[in-house]
């Protein structure tokens, strides 16, 4: 089980390394992006959605802060789901739908992880040392 453990939060931490390291030479483009939707302060957000993409995939793909980094990844990308994916205005098309159904299977997965933890193969999991046996 902790192999599975271990494949479970590297899948789920791949999406958002390749994501934010993408924005990264994509900054104006994705930027001018973000400012179409509506983002408010678009190169801050961009900036706080790089390290969150990338900084949050790391800490889950090895297990460290594990429960808070899902935690957060989470609802950063519930909320992307929710200025990107959805449309009060116009029916979605299916594109779209696809993208939302994804991003919620993510919310879950991450939700699980919340939930349990890292698993045994993990930073977390390692035998804490006190002061005294260092």
């Amino acid at each position: 089980m902790a192999l599975v453990e271990l494949a479970g939060r590297l899948c789920l931490a791949t999406i958002f390394l390749v994501s934010g390291l993408g924005k990264v030479p994509n900054f104006a483009r994705v930027a001018e992006d973000m400012a179409r939707h509506h983002v408010p302060l678009p190169e801050a957000a961009l900036i706080a959605t790089i390290l969150i993409e990338i900084l949050g995939g790391l800490l889950i793909a090895i297990g460290l802060r594990t429960r808070m980094a899902a935690s957060i990844v989470a609802l950063w990308l519930a909320v992307v789901t929710v200025v990107y994916h959805t449309s009060l205005v116009v029916p979605q098309n299916q594109d779209q739908t696809i993208q939302f159904l994804k991003n919620l299977a993510i919310i879950g997965g991450l939700l699980v992880v919340v939930t349990h933890g890292a698993g045994t193969i993990s930073v977390d999991a390692r035998p804490r040392r006190t002061r005294l046996e260092v």
